[in-house]
């Protein structure tokens, strides 16, 4: 498999295996301006990547006198590194460029955060949520923050007569369906095998108004069936879960029409 070290094997996954987990940050320092990712039109097959990464770095070096350094990427062909953001920025704009290899093929950069995998979710509820018997050991803005990143982003929080018997904060929440009923805070052993320890939080979302109800995203919904939403050479589905999937929409569909029949 691409970006892999040597050989690998992935591990199956049990049927209930989480599809996706959801960690929500705030703006971090911009320290990697000058990276970009390499686009080739029509897509490559991974074996062809490092190949073609090294005619691009050939290629801008040689047309634009821009050295890079670069990697081979799950996005694109590759990951590479200009000398600066301003040279970066300039061979975008001027883009696509051809290839050596053929007419056909055509590369183009966009920016490290713009790729492929990006999307602009929407963040439907601003919100205090206030969570009980949150560990006293644990209040502290590092975990606090990282119990609320599963659902939203802290705007506040409210303590002003330091009450460790709550924790109340106001949050841009995600979606409401994202905030559990409990929070389970786990604290890992400190040696294999050994018991961890964990304590229950109860969750309440509070004086929720929505904040822009026009706004829409574009963000993916998961597969059915509890499918990988990033399978390797293969379709989401196998044939066993595909054939139940269709059996459910074909159910689904009759009763609909059951439903609206005169």
């Amino acid at each position: 498999m691409a970006n892999f070290p040597g050989p690998a094997t992935i591990e199956p996954s049990p049927e209930d295996h989480l599809q996706r987990s959801l960690m929500i940050v705030g703006d971090p320092p911009l320290q990697h301006e000058e990276y970009a990712i390499i686009v080739v039109i029509p897509e490559l097959e991974d074996i062809d990547k490092e190949e073609a990464l090294a005619e691009v770095c050939t290629i801008l070096n040689r047309d634009h006198n821009a050295p890079i350094t670069g990697r081979v990427y799950s996005i694109g062909v590759g990951l590479v590194r200009f000398e600066s953001s301003a040279i970066r920025d300039h061979l975008i704009e001027i883009g696509p460029h051809t290839m050596d290899r053929d007419e056909i093929h055509l590369f183009s950069m966009i920016r490290h955060d713009e790729g492929l995998n990006m999307r602009s979710p929407v963040f439907e509820r601003e919100a205090w949520v206030l969570m009980l018997n949150f560990p006293l050991d644990y209040q502290t803005n590092y975990y606090v923050n990282k119990a609320v990143s599963l659902f939203g982003k802290i705007e506040l929080w409210h303590n002003p007569r330091m009450d460790m018997t709550k924790v109340l904060v106001k949050v841009l929440i995600k979606s409401l369906r994202l905030v559990p009923f409990s929070l389970v805070v786990t604290r890992a052993a400190n040696i294999f095998g050994m018991l961890g320890r964990s304590w229950s939080v109860p969750v309440f979302v509070l004086h929720g108004r929505t904040v822009n109800p026009e706004v829409v995203g574009n963000e993916d919904l998961v597969p059915p069936m509890n499918a990988s939403p990033h399978p390797y050479s293969l379709p989401y589905l196998n044939l066993a879960q595909q054939h139940e999937h269709d059996m459910q929409m074909w159910q689904q569909q009759n009763a609909d029409a059951a439903w609206e029949a005169p």
